[in-house]
């Protein structure tokens, strides 16, 4: 029976042993008290836009009966006027949605790199750290523009790049908190920067170590008596992805359970696409890694530096110094694009084993048909190897 909800009367209801009970204020309709086995909370109940909506107030003694009643009055003139609160509460909490939050959502949503992860998150607090906390319906083309431009002074593929990521995460929350099929805001700001063909045209890097350079390189990256530890094992790491074309990061987070003596071969676990994949190794590489990998654990990563990562991470300082050393300016993507290129000149096979010696993915339906095993990559591996070595002098040609 419903009575008026007063203190005394709340204060002596009793809660449920279990699931909820319901209290009715018999003076304002659709005013009432939900009891749980721990709370006791004021709602306001009523049909609006055709369907019953319950709309929570308050909890007892953070507002008073009378205060609570004075807010229901309030929700219930709106219902009767077919506006859904709980609709309108989710609709706002989505419009507060900012670009810190939204990028959270995205990260959680995408399998990417660590490192992508990482670059990302650097853009965050660097490039966008005037609008992180900004809600994304107030982040607008004009902000974006000015923005953009101050990045670009500093460098402009970064800009490109920093953008390309804003993009991408009002792209995905202009979806994930649409409201009944609507976007949460009408476009894109970014477009802007198309619009007005703002985005830098920067030209692909060409750059690798070429064959009448290998002689110096192999020799800078040779044991010297006076290499600190460190700078051991940056040329140790740099040595690696000169033989094995890989990725940066994904030869710096082996671990010695990654190589295979036996079967002399490199398994990546850690990739930009997210995908293990095994290669083979050249003998030289391979003797190279089974002398310094003695003594060694099975965890113990095979490049290992004195950081929170345990591996090797940033060492540009080193690569400037050894490169000065050589005659041979470099960057570690070089080392990639002179691997690929060594490929070229050997003549490897088809590019579609070259893309897999890279493991590159590829869109071309015709390249998912085609599996190289193992021992189908060793040859081209062992070829491009013996290229090297040979014009380092380290090794004379073979038949």
């Amino acid at each position: 029976m419903a009575q008026k909800l007063t203190k005394t009367i709340i204060d002596r209801a009793q809660h449920p042993a279990n699931g909820q009970t319901f209290l009715w204020d018999s003076e304002l309709k659709g005013f009432g008290l939900r009891l749980t086995t721990t709370r006791k909370t004021y709602i306001v109940q009523s049909r609006a836009g055709g369907r019953s909506v319950r709309k929570t107030i308050a909890q007892h003694g953070v507002f008073t009966p009378e205060e609570a009643r004075k807010e229901a009055k309030a929700y219930l003139g709106q219902m009767s006027r077919d506006v859904d609160l709980n609709a309108e509460d989710k609709k706002d909490k989505k419009n507060r949605t900012t670009l810190q939050e939204a990028a959270e959502a995205y990260f959680a949503t995408r399998h990417l790199a660590d490192s992508t992860i990482e670059s990302y998150k650097i853009a965050l607090n660097k490039t966008f750290g005037e609008i992180r906390h900004r809600p994304l319906v107030f982040i607008n083309r004009d902000i974006v523009e000015r923005i953009f431009k101050e990045a670009s002074v500093h460098s402009k593929s970064g800009a490109n790049r920093d953008f390309r990521f804003l993009r991408a995460v009002i792209n995905f929350a202009m979806e994930k908190y649409a409201t009944d099929g609507v976007p949460l805001i009408p476009s894109n700001p970014c477009n802007r920067l198309t619009a007005l063909k703002m985005w830098h045209r920067i030209d692909r890097k060409t750059r690798c170590i070429e064959k009448h350079q290998f002689a110096p390189f192999m020799a800078a990256l040779q044991k010297n008596k006076d290499d600190t530890d460190y700078i051991r094992v940056v040329k140790n790491h740099l040595t690696f992805l000169l033989f094995m074309g890989c990725r940066e990061q994904e030869a710096a987070r082996l671990r010695w359970r990654n190589i295979d003596f036996a079967n002399c071969t490199a398994t990546f676990e850690h990739t930009k696409s997210r995908r293990r994949y095994t290669l083979p190794m050249g003998e030289w590489l391979t003797a190279f890694l089974r002398e310094l990998g003695n003594g060694k654990k099975k965890d113990d990563f095979v490049f290992p530096a004195n950081n929170h990562k345990g591996h090797i991470a940033n060492h540009r300082k080193a690569i400037k110094e050894i490169g000065d050393n050589a005659g041979v300016p470099f960057s570690m993507h070089d080392l990639r694009r002179t691997f690929s290129s060594t490929a070229d000149l050997v003549d490897a096979g088809s590019s579609y084993l070259i893309k897999k010696l890279l493991n590159h993915s590829s869109g071309d339906v015709t390249a998912g048909y085609i599996q190289h095993s193992i021992e189908r990559l060793r040859r081209p591996m062992q070829d491009i190897e013996n290229f090297i070595l040979e014009h380092s002098g380290i090794q004379n040609k073979k038949g």
